[in-house]
């Protein structure tokens, strides 16, 4: 399994969290629950299509707000074809600090809803890190990030938690709803590199 961090469209209630629903023969996924970056990205909803970017810059922005699934093989590569990995976003460890987790029985239904405060929700491969008197928990999570992006992205408005319907007014325009013969180069759009 590989643990991954989505903060746009992939997650609940946006428009491509299908993807995660364990339906559509994308592969599995397990819900684990809520978190925030450790480190600051600046998180940016750019293009022609309103599409919600973490800028490969860490350190400026904001900690951003997320969902943290464990995911199969199949998932992973159906998230990479989504986010077309390596070309256009790339993969990246980033350090998740949870804010809530969810706990599941054996059936798959929820059992419990856990603020992770104080004490530290642990699995044998994830430790709890100290900071001051309290204990927190962080997972090394995948995520995708936008590298070589153009400079003029860092001047919108830096977002701590994405939502397609947000006050920003910019809904997110899905692949299916955008035009075939459309010209626009969303590669241009956004990166430096060309492919």
């Amino acid at each position: 399994m590989h643990r991954v961090f989505v903060y746009g469209t992939l997650k609940r209630g946006q428009p491509n969290c299908h993807y995660m629903q364990n339906k559509q023969g994308y592969g599995l996924g397990k819900f684990l629950g809520t978190g925030l970056t450790v480190q600051k990205w600046p998180l940016v909803i750019a293009s022609n299509y309103n599409i919600p970017f973490v800028l490969d810059l860490p350190g400026k922005g904001q900690r951003i707000f997320g969902e943290v699934y464990d995911v199969d093989d199949a998932l992973l590569a159906s998230l990479d074809d989504l986010e077309c990995h390596p070309s256009f976003y790339e993969r990246i460890p980033i350090d998740v600090e949870m804010q809530e987790m969810i706990n599941k029985d054996d059936n798959g239904d929820m059992t419990t809803k856990e603020q992770v405060t104080g004490n530290a929700h642990n699995t044998t491969e994830d430790a709890p890190v100290k900071q001051g008197n309290t204990q927190k928990t962080i997972f090394q999570s995948q995520t995708y990030v936008l590298k070589n992006f153009i400079p003029s992205l860092l001047k919108l408005p830096y977002l701590h938690d994405y939502s397609s319907n947000g006050d920003h007014g910019l809904a997110y325009c899905a692949a299916i709803d955008r035009e075939l013969k459309e010209t626009y180069d969303l590669h241009r759009a956004v990166k430096m590199d060309k492919c």
